[in-house]
């Protein structure tokens, strides 16, 4: 299993994804091996991706990405779409060439890269599926087998104006909708997490003790959910508010005067 997020903010975008390696021995799930490998990498400058799909497929396309020039990647995204999904198209053919199906029910591998970048002025996210299928997100989007426990997590913090959050406040909630996704899945994904950040500025990946302080910063936002919940009041009862003595209704009639 893989999850790969990214999420568009004020200065860029951020991209993140679990680090877990998981080898079904056979395809036998009950002798399944787990490791930690990168699922992020660099494309030029100003561009990052992860994908979903085999490992071999994707490293074979990660060292394919350190071969293209420069000059190529330098265009805006509605310009970019069309070469950055026809690589994944090219290496998926060729791939689809070299394998022999069936064989001890091999299949062919798959390739569905989601790339995050800064061009043209402004960020962007294109996934491509492996079918060859681009499409343009621009506020977030999640791919991998995990992809849909990121895409709930993310719809539970729609109401944060991502597009008007700066780079450290994405980073802060890609981090937790990633930690959320690892802690609901029975297996298959884990920590560490792996973010990489995409300005205009470039691309880059954050250090261990950069990790260390999203990783607090996301512990502090929890604290201050539990106690704005507690500010709220619920199930408090309410105290009686102290009532006047109107006295007796109605007043007794005054007594005659004595003659």
């Amino acid at each position: 299993m893989t999850v790969v997020l990214a999420v568009c903010c004020a200065d860029g975008v951020v991209l993140g994804s679990d680090s877990q390696g998981t080898d079904i021995s056979g395809g036998d799930i009950s002798v399944a091996t787990k490791s930690t490998v990168q699922k992020l990498f660099p494309l030029g400058t100003h561009i990052a991706w992860g994908a979903t799909g085999g490992a071999s497929i994707i490293q074979r396309f990660a060292h394919f990405c350190t071969t293209v020039d420069q000059g190529v990647l330098d265009h805006p995204i509605e310009e970019l779409r069309a070469t950055l999904s026809g690589f994944q198209r090219q290496l998926q053919q060729q791939v689809h060439s070299e394998i022999i199906q069936g064989f001890y029910g091999q299949q062919v591998p798959a390739l569905g890269p989601l790339f995050a970048g800064f061009t043209g002025g402004k960020p962007w996210i294109l996934e491509v599926t492996p079918g060859g299928e681009d499409t343009v997100y621009e506020d977030f989007y999640a791919v991998g087998s995990a992809g849909a426990f990121a895409r709930q997590a993310m719809a539970s913090v729609a109401h944060m104006d991502m597009p008007n959050r700066n780079l450290a406040e994405a980073q802060v909630i890609v981090w937790r909708a990633l930690d959320d996704c690892i802690q609901a899945a029975a297996w298959g994904i884990g920590r560490p997490i792996w973010l990489y950040s995409v300005t205009a500025d470039g691309a880059s990946t954050l250090d261990e003790d950069d990790w260390l302080g999203v990783g607090d910063s996301v512990n502090a936002w929890k604290e201050a959910e539990r106690d704005s919940l507690i500010g709220l009041g619920l199930g408090v009862p309410v105290p009686e508010q102290p009532q006047e003595d109107a006295g007796i209704e109605p007043p007794p009639e005054e007594s005659a005067p004595s003659s």
